[in-house]
């Protein structure tokens, strides 16, 4: 099941490009650091937003990819965000390297599911790969990882609106007393399970497994 989930990816995320360039391009314009409207925009590999020079440095750029992303023509024309007011842009720095991680480890995780359907092909066990085990092992781990980095684009790249074009995310921040009080009884709760979790599995590692010893 993880190797099919793994290789939907790659066509689950073309369509939800398209949603995004449609209903909310200034996200779009934030993911890819695309500052200037331009038809054949590129689909960035990595990349620096400079906010002061309104550009991306140190890109690997694959011409018309996001075009074609969004709108299925790489010819098409991409809005960026100088064309939209300052005060409506998201944190682009953190959008657009969340995206990079979630895109990278994404991709990583496609070909470690190649890899598996191969050797599966070929009938070579995956023990006998030394590689192969360490990043089935990391894959877990990166795939949160690429989880809350999709979180981050999901919710960073809408600000500043929590409701879009209506409401601003300052404007909808309660004022119930007692706010601060649960939110730090709600971290205290949670850091003392994770402190006890890891106290448990460690007693457990060294507890000595019982001798298997055959019945007389």
């Amino acid at each position: 099941m993880g190797v099919i989930a793994t290789l939907l990816q790659g066509p689950v995320g073309h369509e939800v490009g398209h949603m995004v360039a449609q209903y909310q391009p200034i996200k779009l314009a934030a993911m890819e650091a695309q500052f200037e409207t331009t038809d054949w925009a590129p689909l960035r590999i990595g990349g620096v937003p400079d906010m002061e020079a309104r550009q991306t440095n140190r890109a690997v750029e694959i011409p018309g990819g996001l075009s074609f992303i969004a709108y299925g023509d790489p010819s098409s024309t991409v809005r960026g965000l100088n064309e939209f007011p300052a005060d409506n842009l998201p944190p682009v720095p953190v959008v657009h390297f969340a995206f990079q991680a979630m895109v990278g480890i994404g991709t990583l995780l496609i070909g470690l599911a190649v890899w598996i359907i191969w050797r599966a092909w070929r009938k070579q066990p995956l023990s006998g790969n030394k590689l192969l085990l360490v990043l089935i092992v990391a894959s877990g781990p990166l795939s949160i990882v690429a989880l809350e980095a999709g979180w981050i684009v999901t919710e960073v790249g809408r600000q500043p609106w929590i409701v879009h074009g209506v409401m601003r995310t300052a404007e909808a921040v309660t004022e119930s007393p007692g706010v601060v009080a649960l939110f730090a009884v709600t971290i205290t709760v949670y850091a003392i399970l994770a402190v006890g979790t890891v106290v448990t599995l460690q007693l457990l590692s060294r507890t000595p497994l019982p001798e298997n010893s055959d019945a007389a």
